[in-house]
């Protein structure tokens, strides 16, 4: 009675606890990226295979009907996916045709296999910088994402939003703004780059460095944060209210 009671409870918990999270499940695009890799490694396995028969024009000829054989690939896609690795077995099960095809027919014309496979056959990634069903660009170009400050939501895969996520040192929409405690040392329309290393900063800025210490220890109160203070240090310098240059 008491086992039955416990069996009934554990899978009672088990119906009302919450799936996984979905940051640690792997993606499509995962999956297929490990299964070309693993491909490679079979090509590269398979390539080292020795017949030893003595007879060097008859394996000559024979290792070129095998490079390019059924058998080869048959041996190849055996060792594509680990026997607990469902997705993988899964995807090379429902697109084994496709495989074939590429090995038989495509492989000349489209040497690439990732992107025949994974992004223009089965479309389960993208090409980099681009995101989503569509493979468009992310927030800031394909060639720079987030402008090279942040990481693009989806990014190479036909998931995400394409929203940036910044750097520490950056923040916003596109990781164009310098987060609390950094501070910027050039920045123009698609580059912005921010520092935290006040010492640098202030060498960067000529003056900006006498001004900040007159401000902080003469006229604000401490409870600002030391970007505010180079904010005001700014307007003090382009004033020239102390008549330095």
């Amino acid at each position: 009675m008491f086992i039955a009671a416990a069996v009934s409870f554990y899978l009672l918990l088990m119906l009302h606890c919450p799936a996984p999270s979905s940051a640690t499940e792997k993606s499509p695009c995962d999956t297929c990226t490990k299964l070309v890799d693993r491909f490679h490694k079979g090509l590269e396995d398979t390539s080292k295979k020795n017949f030893g028969g003595g007879n060097t024009a008859w394996e000559e000829k024979t290792l070129s009907k095998y490079e390019t054989s059924e058998i080869r690939l048959v041996e190849i896609i055996e060792n594509l996916c680990d026997s607990s690795d469902f997705e993988c077995n899964v995807m090379v099960e429902e697109h084994e045709e496709q495989i074939e095809k590429w090995w038989f027919k495509m492989r000349k014309k489209y040497p690439d296999l990732r992107k025949w496979f994974c992004i223009e056959t089965i479309e389960v990634c993208c090409p980099s910088g681009t995101y989503g069903p569509d493979c468009v660009a992310c927030l800031g170009g394909a060639e720079r994402p987030c402008h090279g400050n942040g990481f693009c939501s989806g990014d190479g895969t036909r998931l995400g939003d394409g929203s940036c996520r910044c750097k520490a040192e950056y923040t916003g929409p596109f990781c164009l703004e310098c987060a609390d405690g950094y501070f910027s040392t050039g920045r123009n329309d698609t580059h912005s780059f921010c520092s935290g290393n006040s010492t640098i900063y202030f060498t960067l800025h000529g003056t900006i460095c006498f001004y900040c210490f007159i401000i902080i220890h003469l006229f604000l109160p401490t409870k600002y944060s030391l970007k505010r203070y180079v904010h005001i240090a700014y307007y003090f310098k382009s004033q020239n209210k102390f008549g330095l240059k």
